[in-house]
């Protein structure tokens, strides 16, 4: 899987966020530092299914229309 990797910073804190390069943009990993604290955490997705089952349940973005 092809990823990119993607950093925002915001108030002291450093916000990682990996997503698969193709057009579904599907998060696989991420992870959260503040310095200041101490405070570090990661997470990684595994056995997702990239596909919106209930679309009632949230509001699609219309750059994510095409998306199952």
């Amino acid at each position: 899987i092809t990823t990119d990797t993607w950093l925002v910073e915001s108030q002291g804190s450093f916000t990682y966020i990996t997503v698969t390069r193709d057009k579904l943009c599907i998060p696989v990993g991420g992870s959260v530092s503040v310095p200041d604290t101490g405070l570090s955490s990661s997470q990684t997705y595994t056995q997702f299914e990239a596909k919106i089952k209930d679309k009632t349940i949230i509001k699609v973005p219309k750059e994510c229309s095409g998306v199952n």
